[in-house]
């Protein structure tokens, strides 16, 4: 560029790079699925930058199920505790009981039933509606907390002995119950204890890593997907 007989830098973006930003604009002006696809994959990349930060040089899993499985393999030989808030239809908690044979297992499982308390992400308030009905789950060890989590999550009694172990599933989705849950569980916590985020990609579940968890104490990498994050406790401060 110049301006009165003075070559001036520009110091803005290539006109590659301009047209590219172009044409991109144009596609997601006619494609809403596409501009979702492409925000999420920013949101994947950025999550992916995040759990490096925290947690050095680590590669995903492909699925939850792998890293549920790698969740397992840090059960000791005591019994388990699970308290899983968020269970939707219940197929995370069909595949944990699959999983853990143990007949001295107790399953708590927290949800609504109802849908989302609020708007999430583009799904609207209600979604995951299974009218108001806890999953058809014939196993005697699972208990269904049926309400907002905000009001039953006083109904866990959460004495333990030394050989309990806590499996504790997040996958409330909002933010706000989930620092209900967080904040009821949290001086119950001791050293071993599994923590498993479903949306940890998401700045709901990624607000309360940030200002809630990650600060209370300190905490080992289990592994992550590209959506999820497993953590077990090293040390609750």
């Amino acid at each position: 560029m110049q301006e009165d007989g003075v070559d001036l830098e520009d110091a803005g973006p290539t006109k590659f790079v301009t047209l590219t930003h172009y044409w991109a604009c144009k596609l997601f002006a006619v494609s809403s699925s596409l501009r979702r696809k492409v925000t999420n994959i920013g949101e994947i990349a950025d999550y992916y930058s995040w759990v490096t930060e925290h947690f050095g040089d680590v590669r995903p899993v492909q699925s939850r199920e792998e890293l549920w499985s790698l969740m397992t393999r840090r059960l000791n030989s005591g019994t388990a505790r699970g308290i899983e808030f968020g269970v939707a239809w219940g197929y995370g908690t069909s595949w944990w009981l699959r999983h853990i044979k143990d007949e001295k297992l107790r399953w708590d499982g927290f949800d609504r039933f109802t849908g989302l308390p609020r708007d999430w992400r583009d799904l609207p308030l209600g979604h995951f509606d299974t009218d108001g009905k806890p999953p058809a789950i014939a196993d005697s060890r699972v208990t269904w907390h049926v309400g907002d989590v905000e009001q039953r999550v006083v109904d866990l009694n959460l004495d333990r002995d030394s050989s309990c172990q806590f499996v504790i599933l997040f996958d409330l989705d909002v933010f706000e119950p989930s620092l209900a849950a967080w904040e009821y569980i949290r001086g119950y916590l001791r050293p071993g204890d599994l923590l498993y985020f479903d949306e940890a990609f998401d700045r709901d579940e990624r607000h309360l890593l940030d200002h809630f968890v990650l600060p209370a104490g300190r905490f080992e990498y289990v592994g992550s997907t590209p959506l999820a994050l497993a953590l077990s406790v090293e040390e609750i401060y």
